[in-house]
């Protein structure tokens, strides 16, 4: 499990103890690496494509002027995506940028390609070692003006896009210690280890919700006790805020939408599984049962599993829909119901 230390300080002041006092301190709960998060780049900064002309020397190249807001650079580049207008990464000679195949970190070196030098380079999200961001869906230059308004010229992209140094902690909880599986599980450890208060206020519901006509049923309660749903309607299906895409991705969750990344979001802070289901799939019925043995389900990376009586299903009527707090089914597409509270 990987917890952020700028998350954890939301919930314990931990001023004056740094990340080794608290991994040799930490009880029943294994640090087994620390890790320095950071941006992956150098001296990129913002530009303006003001102009893209044809390669002389080759079809699928472009030359694309470029305003940096002091100066204007002419790069040589293959991208498809690319427009005039557009705001972009731009890095020059002597910035580190990833190698897209590799994943290395290199300096940009000085380079003519196909007879023309090229005065830098456009860069992708990969380059940027920010393809974990939901930045943007097609392949190609990492378009800032699309997601962000009124960019200004010449400025460093960590800055634009906010990204901040952070240390993680690479945890290992044993299975009697369930309730350190979450970020305010291991800040309770803490405020109980170093004697500090824990900032934290329960949270209370303000509405009271009728089921709606949907109906919920346990149906081996040998293996789950309570189970919960919530029922949401109006919900715009769209990208998440950039602070809880950097908390997912500091976590090591690849952002997706605003509804998958909530679920993973209190599942990370809070330890309680979720799941989001479109309710127009599931005929105002979901319940909990045991697998049926040789039972299949396609989940979410495309792998069919089979699978055995101690499986633990959420299921309509006639399919199952997901593996318990476990992984979701891949023949559910969009979201609007959350499950919540499977024990």
């Amino acid at each position: 499990m990987q917890v952020s230390l700028n998350w954890l300080k939301e919930f314990v002041d931990l001023e004056g103890i740094d990340e080794k006092q608290i991994a040799h301190a930490m009880s029943g709960l294994e640090v087994e690496e620390i890790e320095y998060l950071k941006p992956q780049f150098s001296n990129i900064i913002t530009a303006k494509i003001e102009k893209i002309n044809n390669h002389p020397n080759a079809d699928k190249l472009h030359l694309v002027d470029v305003n940096t807001g002091s100066e204007v650079k002419t790069v040589v580049c293959g991208a498809q995506n690319i427009q005039e207008g557009q705001i972009i990464p731009y890095a020059s000679v002597g910035s580190k940028v990833l190698d897209r195949k590799t994943g290395e970190q290199f300096t940009l070196t000085p380079a003519t390609i196909r007879g023309v030098e090229s005065q830098g380079m456009l860069c992708s999200s990969d380059e940027l070692g920010l393809s974990d961001r939901n930045y943007q869906e097609e392949d190609g230059i990492l378009i800032l003006n699309r997601f962000l308004d009124n960019v200004e010229l010449g400025k460093k992209l960590e800055n634009v896009l906010n990204l901040e140094e952070d240390i993680i902690l690479n945890v290992a909880p044993t299975a009697n210690r369930g309730d350190q599986m979450s970020v305010i599980g291991v800040a309770r450890e803490l405020c109980a280890i170093f004697d500090r208060h824990l900032k934290y206020s329960p949270l209370e519901a303000t509405v009271e919700y009728g089921n709606d006509g949907f109906e919920v049923e346990i149906k081996d309660k040998d293996v789950c006790k309570y189970y919960s749903i919530g029922l949401l309607s109006g919900v715009k299906i769209k990208k998440s805020p950039d602070w809880m895409q950097k908390r997912l991705v500091s976590s090591g969750i690849r952002a997706i939408n605003n509804v998958v990344d909530i679920t993973n979001y209190v599942l990370l802070e809070l330890g309680t599984p979720l799941h989001a289901f479109d309710r127009d799939k599931l005929n105002n019925y979901l319940c909990v049962r045991r697998a049926n043995e040789g039972e299949t389900l396609v989940t979410l990376d495309e792998v069919e599993r089979k699978l055995t009586h101690d499986s633990v299903l959420i299921a309509t009527k006639e399919h199952p829909v997901c593996l318990g707090g476990v992984f979701g089914g891949a023949k559910i597409p969009k979201l609007i119901i959350i499950q919540h509270q499977l024990h």
